[in-house]
Protein backbone atom coordinates (compact mmCIF):
# COMPACT_ATOMS: atom_id res chain seq x y z
CA UNK A 1 0.00 0.00 0.00
CA UNK A 2 1.12 3.58 -0.47
CA UNK A 3 2.17 5.87 2.38
CA UNK A 4 -0.98 7.99 2.16
CA UNK A 5 -3.26 4.98 2.64
CA UNK A 6 -1.17 3.69 5.52
CA UNK A 7 -1.30 7.06 7.29
CA UNK A 8 -5.07 7.30 6.81
CA UNK A 9 -5.53 3.88 8.46
CA UNK A 10 -3.24 4.75 11.37
CA UNK A 11 -5.07 8.03 11.97
CA UNK A 12 -8.48 6.41 11.58
CA UNK A 13 -7.53 3.86 14.25
CA UNK A 14 -5.78 6.49 16.39
CA UNK A 15 -2.48 4.58 16.23
CA UNK A 16 -4.09 1.97 18.50
CA UNK A 17 -3.99 -1.80 18.02
CA UNK A 18 -7.54 -2.88 17.26
CA UNK A 19 -6.93 -6.32 18.77
CA UNK A 20 -5.27 -5.62 22.14
CA UNK A 21 -5.75 -1.79 22.30
CA UNK A 22 -2.03 -1.16 22.77
CA UNK A 23 -0.94 2.41 22.02
CA UNK A 24 1.02 3.37 20.01
CA UNK A 25 0.72 0.76 17.26
CA UNK A 26 2.26 1.15 13.83
CA UNK A 27 1.54 -2.01 11.80
CA UNK A 28 -1.16 -1.80 9.09
CA UNK A 29 -2.49 -5.30 8.44
CA UNK A 30 -4.44 -6.62 5.44
CA UNK A 31 -7.48 -8.43 6.86
CA UNK A 32 -7.74 -10.48 3.67
CA UNK A 33 -4.15 -11.10 2.61
CA UNK A 34 -3.03 -9.75 -0.75
CA UNK A 35 -1.86 -13.21 -1.76
CA UNK A 36 -5.51 -14.30 -1.42
CA UNK A 37 -6.87 -11.37 -3.43
CA UNK A 38 -7.10 -8.80 -0.63
CA UNK A 39 -7.04 -5.14 -1.63
CA UNK A 40 -5.72 -1.89 -0.19
CA UNK A 41 -9.26 -0.63 0.45
CA UNK A 42 -9.65 1.01 3.86
CA UNK A 43 -12.23 -1.61 4.85
CA UNK A 44 -9.59 -4.33 4.40
CA UNK A 45 -6.95 -2.61 6.52
CA UNK A 46 -6.56 -2.49 10.29
CA UNK A 47 -3.96 -1.17 12.72
CA UNK A 48 -2.17 -3.75 14.88
CA UNK A 49 0.75 -3.67 17.27
CA UNK A 50 3.89 -5.59 16.32
CA UNK A 51 3.03 -8.50 18.60
CA UNK A 52 -0.52 -9.05 17.34
CA UNK A 53 0.58 -8.56 13.75
CA UNK A 54 3.29 -11.17 14.11
CA UNK A 55 0.99 -13.70 15.82
CA UNK A 56 -1.49 -13.77 12.91
CA UNK A 57 1.20 -13.65 10.25
CA UNK A 58 2.84 -16.79 8.80
CA UNK A 59 6.06 -16.61 10.82
CA UNK A 60 7.95 -19.45 12.53
CA UNK A 61 7.12 -20.09 16.19
CA UNK A 62 10.73 -19.51 17.24
CA UNK A 63 10.56 -16.01 15.79
CA UNK A 64 7.55 -15.20 18.00
CA UNK A 65 9.38 -16.55 21.02
CA UNK A 66 12.50 -14.52 20.26
CA UNK A 67 10.58 -11.31 19.64
CA UNK A 68 7.76 -11.43 22.21
CA UNK A 69 8.28 -14.55 24.34
CA UNK A 70 5.08 -16.14 23.00
CA UNK A 71 5.18 -19.92 23.43
CA UNK A 72 4.22 -22.16 20.51
CA UNK A 73 1.40 -23.72 22.57
CA UNK A 74 -0.11 -20.25 23.15
CA UNK A 75 -0.19 -19.21 19.50
CA UNK A 76 -3.49 -20.88 18.39
CA UNK A 77 -5.56 -19.36 21.20
CA UNK A 78 -4.01 -15.90 20.83
CA UNK A 79 -4.47 -16.04 17.07
CA UNK A 80 -8.18 -16.87 17.47
CA UNK A 81 -8.65 -13.96 19.88
CA UNK A 82 -6.96 -11.51 17.51
CA UNK A 83 -8.93 -12.75 14.50
CA UNK A 84 -12.20 -12.42 16.45
CA UNK A 85 -11.33 -8.85 17.46
CA UNK A 86 -10.47 -7.99 13.85
CA UNK A 87 -13.76 -9.49 12.63
CA UNK A 88 -15.73 -7.35 15.09
CA UNK A 89 -13.71 -4.30 14.07
CA UNK A 90 -14.36 -4.86 10.36
CA UNK A 91 -18.08 -5.42 10.91
CA UNK A 92 -18.41 -2.14 12.83
CA UNK A 93 -16.28 -0.34 10.26
CA UNK A 94 -18.38 -1.50 7.34
CA UNK A 95 -21.56 -0.44 9.12
CA UNK A 96 -20.34 3.08 9.87
CA UNK A 97 -18.05 3.95 6.95
CA UNK A 98 -19.69 2.38 3.91
CA UNK A 99 -20.39 5.69 2.14
CA UNK A 100 -17.86 7.99 3.84
CA UNK A 101 -14.92 9.88 2.39
CA UNK A 102 -11.40 9.43 3.76
CA UNK A 103 -11.70 12.64 5.80
CA UNK A 104 -15.01 11.49 7.29
CA UNK A 105 -13.40 8.17 8.18
CA UNK A 106 -10.64 10.03 10.03
CA UNK A 107 -13.17 12.14 11.92
CA UNK A 108 -15.07 9.02 12.91
CA UNK A 109 -11.88 7.62 14.43
CA UNK A 110 -11.16 10.80 16.32
CA UNK A 111 -14.69 10.96 17.75
CA UNK A 112 -14.08 7.73 19.68
CA UNK A 113 -11.64 9.66 21.85
CA UNK A 114 -13.73 12.72 22.72
CA UNK A 115 -14.20 13.83 26.32
CA UNK A 116 -17.73 13.23 27.57
CA UNK A 117 -17.18 13.43 31.35
CA UNK A 118 -15.15 16.60 31.99
CA UNK A 119 -15.71 16.39 35.74
CA UNK A 120 -13.40 13.36 35.90
CA UNK A 121 -9.62 13.16 35.38
CA UNK A 122 -8.44 11.90 31.99
CA UNK A 123 -5.26 10.12 30.96
CA UNK A 124 -3.81 11.94 27.93
CA UNK A 125 -1.02 11.26 25.45
CA UNK A 126 0.55 14.00 23.35
CA UNK A 127 2.88 12.74 20.64
CA UNK A 128 5.31 14.68 18.47
CA UNK A 129 4.59 14.15 14.79
CA UNK A 130 6.41 11.13 13.38
CA UNK A 131 7.80 10.53 16.89
CA UNK A 132 10.56 13.08 16.41
CA UNK A 133 12.83 13.25 19.51
CA UNK A 134 12.58 16.96 20.30
CA UNK A 135 12.54 16.77 24.11
CA UNK A 136 16.23 15.97 24.43
CA UNK A 137 17.16 19.52 25.45
CA UNK A 138 16.30 21.22 28.76
CA UNK A 139 15.00 24.31 26.93
CA UNK A 140 12.37 22.41 24.93
CA UNK A 141 11.26 20.42 27.96
CA UNK A 142 10.95 23.64 29.97
CA UNK A 143 8.38 24.91 27.47
CA UNK A 144 6.15 21.97 28.40
CA UNK A 145 6.69 22.51 32.13
CA UNK A 146 5.93 26.23 31.87
CA UNK A 147 2.72 25.48 29.99
CA UNK A 148 1.64 22.95 32.63
CA UNK A 149 2.20 25.60 35.30
CA UNK A 150 0.20 28.17 33.34
CA UNK A 151 -2.75 25.81 32.96
CA UNK A 152 -2.76 25.10 36.69
CA UNK A 153 -2.32 28.68 37.84
CA UNK A 154 -4.64 30.54 35.44
CA UNK A 155 -7.06 27.99 33.93
CA UNK A 156 -7.96 25.93 37.01
CA UNK A 157 -6.61 22.75 35.44
CA UNK A 158 -5.82 19.95 37.86
CA UNK A 159 -2.63 18.21 36.74
CA UNK A 160 -2.47 14.90 38.61
CA UNK A 161 0.68 13.45 37.04
CA UNK A 162 2.94 13.73 34.01
CA UNK A 163 6.02 12.35 32.32
CA UNK A 164 7.94 13.89 29.44
CA UNK A 165 9.87 11.48 27.22
CA UNK A 166 11.97 12.26 24.17
CA UNK A 167 9.10 12.32 21.67
CA UNK A 168 5.84 12.18 23.61
CA UNK A 169 4.32 12.86 26.98
CA UNK A 170 1.66 11.32 29.17
CA UNK A 171 -0.37 13.41 31.58
CA UNK A 172 -3.49 13.20 33.70
CA UNK A 173 -5.63 16.32 33.83
CA UNK A 174 -9.08 17.54 34.79
CA UNK A 175 -10.85 20.82 33.94
CA UNK A 176 -14.33 22.22 33.35
CA UNK A 177 -13.57 22.32 29.63
CA UNK A 178 -10.68 19.92 29.20
CA UNK A 179 -11.01 19.81 25.40
CA UNK A 180 -10.42 23.56 25.27
CA UNK A 181 -7.42 23.36 27.62
CA UNK A 182 -5.81 20.56 25.59
CA UNK A 183 -6.17 22.67 22.43
CA UNK A 184 -4.73 25.67 24.28
CA UNK A 185 -1.80 23.59 25.54
CA UNK A 186 -0.94 22.04 22.17
CA UNK A 187 -1.33 25.31 20.27
CA UNK A 188 0.87 27.31 22.63
CA UNK A 189 3.59 24.68 23.05
CA UNK A 190 3.74 24.07 19.28
CA UNK A 191 4.18 27.79 18.64
CA UNK A 192 6.90 28.17 21.28
CA UNK A 193 8.78 25.01 20.27
CA UNK A 194 8.78 25.99 16.59
CA UNK A 195 9.97 29.46 17.56
CA UNK A 196 12.79 27.85 19.55
CA UNK A 197 13.88 25.70 16.59
CA UNK A 198 13.74 28.71 14.25
CA UNK A 199 15.76 30.88 16.66
CA UNK A 200 18.40 28.19 17.09
CA UNK A 201 18.31 27.25 13.38
CA UNK A 202 17.54 23.58 13.98
CA UNK A 203 16.94 22.97 10.28
CA UNK A 204 16.64 19.18 10.43
CA UNK A 205 13.74 19.31 12.87
CA UNK A 206 12.00 22.14 11.01
CA UNK A 207 12.32 20.30 7.71
CA UNK A 208 10.72 17.22 9.27
CA UNK A 209 7.88 19.26 10.81
CA UNK A 210 7.21 20.81 7.42
CA UNK A 211 7.41 17.52 5.52
CA UNK A 212 5.19 15.61 7.96
CA UNK A 213 2.43 18.24 8.05
CA UNK A 214 -0.94 16.77 7.11
CA UNK A 215 -2.30 17.96 3.76
CA UNK A 216 -5.52 19.36 5.23
CA UNK A 217 -3.62 21.72 7.55
CA UNK A 218 -3.31 24.54 5.04
CA UNK A 219 -3.22 27.31 7.66
CA UNK A 220 0.31 26.60 8.88
CA UNK A 221 3.82 25.91 7.69
CA UNK A 222 4.64 23.22 10.26
CA UNK A 223 2.84 20.58 12.30
CA UNK A 224 4.44 19.68 15.61
CA UNK A 225 1.87 17.48 17.39
CA UNK A 226 0.10 14.43 16.09
CA UNK A 227 -3.66 14.90 16.00
CA UNK A 228 -5.63 13.85 19.07
CA UNK A 229 -4.66 13.17 22.68
CA UNK A 230 -6.38 9.78 23.17
CA UNK A 231 -8.24 10.84 26.36
CA UNK A 232 -9.16 7.96 28.65
CA UNK A 233 -11.64 8.75 31.41
CA UNK A 234 -10.46 7.57 34.85
CA UNK A 235 -13.74 6.78 36.59
CA UNK A 236 -12.45 5.70 39.99
CA UNK A 237 -9.43 5.88 42.27
CA UNK A 238 -8.13 2.45 41.23
CA UNK A 239 -7.98 3.54 37.58
CA UNK A 240 -6.36 6.82 38.57
CA UNK A 241 -3.76 5.09 40.72
CA UNK A 242 -2.98 2.60 37.94
CA UNK A 243 -2.37 5.36 35.39
CA UNK A 244 -0.28 7.43 37.81
CA UNK A 245 1.94 4.39 38.39
CA UNK A 246 2.08 3.72 34.64
CA UNK A 247 3.22 7.30 34.00
CA UNK A 248 5.92 7.24 36.65
CA UNK A 249 7.26 3.80 35.71
CA UNK A 250 7.43 4.56 32.00
CA UNK A 251 11.11 5.66 32.02
CA UNK A 252 11.98 2.65 34.19
CA UNK A 253 10.34 0.16 31.82
CA UNK A 254 12.18 1.78 28.93
CA UNK A 255 15.48 1.20 30.75
CA UNK A 256 16.31 4.91 31.03
CA UNK A 257 16.57 4.88 34.84
CA UNK A 258 16.53 2.32 37.65
CA UNK A 259 14.14 4.27 39.86
CA UNK A 260 11.21 6.46 38.80
CA UNK A 261 12.39 9.37 40.96
CA UNK A 262 15.63 9.52 38.97
CA UNK A 263 13.73 10.79 35.91
CA UNK A 264 13.65 14.57 36.31
CA UNK A 265 10.81 15.26 33.93
CA UNK A 266 7.96 13.50 35.71
CA UNK A 267 5.88 13.90 38.84
CA UNK A 268 7.36 10.78 40.47
CA UNK A 269 9.40 12.94 42.86
CA UNK A 270 6.31 14.85 43.95
CA UNK A 271 4.57 11.60 44.92
CA UNK A 272 7.70 10.42 46.74
CA UNK A 273 7.64 13.52 48.98
CA UNK A 274 10.52 15.18 47.13
CA UNK A 275 10.72 18.46 45.24
CA UNK A 276 9.48 17.98 41.70
CA UNK A 277 10.11 20.20 38.70
CA UNK A 278 6.59 21.67 39.03
CA UNK A 279 3.70 21.19 41.48
CA UNK A 280 0.94 18.69 40.74
CA UNK A 281 -2.48 17.98 42.25
CA UNK A 282 -2.15 15.08 44.70
CA UNK A 283 -5.17 15.54 47.00
CA UNK A 284 -7.23 12.68 45.68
Amino acid sequence: MDTKTRNIVLERDNHTCQACKKFPASQVHHIKARRHGGSDELSNLVTLCGRCHMIISPVPAFALWNAFRVRETEIPDKKRRIETAIKHFQTNLLQTCQHQTNEEVLEMGRSRYKIYEPDKPHFLTSTVINWLPIFTRPDTTQIILDSFCYLQQTQAVKLYAYVILENHLHWIAQADDLNKEIIRFKSYTAKMLIRYFETHKVKRILDELRFRKKQHKQDRQYQLWEEGSHPQCLQNLDMLRQKVDYIHLNPVKRGYVDDAVHWRYSSARNYAGMDGMIPVFMHW
